[in-house]
């Protein structure tokens, strides 16, 4: 009997780890890492946000977003938005393709993306993390 109960615990525990990070895992580390950039000091007159978005997400699933616009000191070329790209690496991301003036991380598990954008004008810096799209369980 023993052993059939550690095979079903095995298997479930296997089957749990198949089908990747919940929405709220992955919303966990996405908070947590947007968190940490969004107290960086280089960035000033934050304005940080967040929520949920079923936007090109098929059936329930929905995806996490972390927002923050602010301003890279008064001239973006003394503090280059790579600074908050090499940030988000020592958090485990790492580089993905370029996306027009765009820099782009991705950490692999839970798979979430960080674009940071650089703007004319003040606020000069919006940087946009994202989870996959996921289900809730």
């Amino acid at each position: 009997m023993r052993r059939i109960t550690t095979s079903v615990c095995l298997l479930l525990l296997v089957s749990a780890c198949a089908n990747g990070a919940t929405l709220g895992e992955a919303a966990e580390v996405l908070n947590e890492d947007g968190a940490k950039i969004s107290r960086l000091t280089i960035i000033g007159d934050k304005d940080v946000s967040g929520g949920t978005e079923r936007e090109g997400c098929d059936g329930v699933k929905r995806r996490q977003i972390y927002k923050v616009v602010g301003t890279l000191g008064k001239n973006m070329s003394r503090i280059p938005p790579s600074r908050i790209a090499d940030e988000l690496k020592n958090l485990g991301y790492e580089d993905a393709p370029k996306n027009g003036k765009s820099l782009v991380v991705v950490k692999k598990e839970p798979k979430i993306t960080f674009t940071i954008t650089p703007q004319d004008g003040i606020p000069n810096i919006s940087i946009v993390g994202k989870t996959d799209c996921l289900t809730e369980e």
